[in-house]
């Protein structure tokens, strides 16, 4: 039995026979999507790799790519300790995928490309060996060592450098793509001679490969519920509510951000509302400077009720991350957007008006039309902005906030917003 593994510093008493194996992804966030339960039992850290041992599993977490799950899996195979390993983890979703962000899949079916492994992966696709019941959605995959390969970078001059790559990633096609699964039912079904294990990889979308920044947003969700399928698939139960692992956040630390998100909000949102109270004091001015008073305030106003839209979002967004929330009404947004097109229909009237006044049009039918077209039209600019920026948002959101925001759905139909970001568009 090796006792010298130089690249793992592995020693047998850190494995347990159920092995969950998470790669590439930041150890915070992992460490934060982990059951709750007593903390583990040992950890060994050594360069690129975290070992966790509880009582009836360990955790593994990795660096990303070929180049360090190789290594990683000989010395922890050479052991001959693990009989089961689950790989967990985010991938991103390809043009035609069936997968939906935010939910894990089996991975039924995984193609190398442009891998270290590639000539003795062969061109068929590596599946999984687990004779368990998989109680899971599947998906196919395609793995790669070139993180931008797959993404829209491999429609411009990059990957002009890499022509051979850029031809066999043309021709894979498949749900997701990420840089692991090929390459571990590869290593372990090469590993027969070392250790007769059974493997198998849970991977979910976290993002488009055409929108890397939705990434972050929805890892937390794919990482806890691929821990909740990896544990059944292990057998393993979900313990009681306990301590979390020792090197997890603590919910104090965790709700930094949260805070930091609401105070601005209400920061920016009294802030908006003290200035609006210059309003009154504008009737009765020159028609110029009240003119260049009412449009200074009117880009005020449109400055908050975007970040009452966007803040919001950031708050919902972040308390779900920690936890906190649960289900949630979503109410006073809702109310503000409405205030604030309000506001901007009485700003918008006296913009009319100070402009009829400034082209001398005295109080007839054309200064009523101006006022009525300054009131109508500042009402819909508030309306549209407020509606485009949460389409935006809400094209790329997770499950907890597409629910949360159902009165902005119900207030800003799509037929409504004109110049919908082509991601929301119907």
């Amino acid at each position: 039995m090796p006792t010298d593994l130089p690249n793992t510093r592995l020693q047998p008493e850190l494995l347990a026979e159920n092995v969950i194996l998470c790669c590439g992804e930041d150890r915070q966030t992992v460490l934060a999507a982990v059951p709750p339960g007593p903390a583990p039992l040992a950890e060994h850290h050594f360069r690129s790799y975290s070992f966790y041992r509880y009582q009836d599993h360990t955790l593994v977490l990795s660096a990303i790519g070929t180049g360090c799950l190789e290594p990683l899996l000989y010395e922890m195979l050479s052991l001959k300790k693990v009989t089961r390993i689950v790989l967990i983890g985010t991938a991103g979703a390809l043009p035609g995928s069936r997968a939906t962000l935010g939910e894990v899949y089996a991975i039924e079916a995984a193609r190398a490309s442009a891998t270290a492994l590639d000539q003795d992966a062969g061109e068929a696709p590596r599946a999984p060996r687990w004779s368990g019941p998989v109680d899971l959605p599947t998906a196919t995959s395609v793995s790669t060592d070139l993180y931008y390969g797959f993404t829209d970078a491999a429609e411009g001059p990059y990957l002009r450098h890499f022509r051979n790559v850029a031809r066999q990633a043309s021709g894979r096609t498949a749900d997701l793509v990420d840089m692991e699964v090929a390459q571990f039912y590869t290593l372990c079904s090469f590993a027969a001679d070392i250790s007769e294990v059974e493997y198998l990889a849970v991977k979910g979308p976290a993002n488009r490969v055409t929108n890397h920044e939705e990434q972050n947003l929805h890892t937390p969700a794919v990482l806890a519920k691929a821990f909740r399928a990896a544990f059944a698939l292990l057998g393993l139960e979900f313990r009681p509510a306990g301590a979390a692992p020792a090197a997890a956040p603590k919910p104090e630390a965790d709700m930094t951000k949260l805070i930091g998100e609401i105070k601005l909000y209400w920061t920016i949102q009294i802030a908006i509302g003290a200035m609006l109270g210059v309003i009154p004091s504008v009737f009765g001015k020159n028609s110029y400077a009240a003119l260049i008073i009412c449009l200074s305030l009117f880009l005020l106003l449109t400055i908050g009720s975007v970040y009452n839209i966007i803040g919001n979002y950031y708050i919902r967004i972040e308390g779900a991350r920690i936890g906190l929330g649960g289900h949630q009404e979503n109410v006073i947004t809702p109310y503000l957007c409405k205030i604030y097109c309000v506001i901007a229909a009485i700003l918008g009237g006296y913009i009319g008006y100070c402009v009829a006044l400034a082209l001398d049009l005295g109080g007839g039918a054309w200064s009523h039309a101006l006022v009525g077209l300054g009131s109508l039209g500042c009402l819909y600019a508030v309306y549209a902005i407020q509606g485009r920026i949460f389409h935006s948002l809400l094209a790329g959101s997770p499950e907890c906030y597409r629910d949360y925001a159902r009165p902005l759905r119900a207030m800003f139909p799509k037929w409504l917003v004109p110049f919908l970001p082509r991601s929301a568009r119907p």
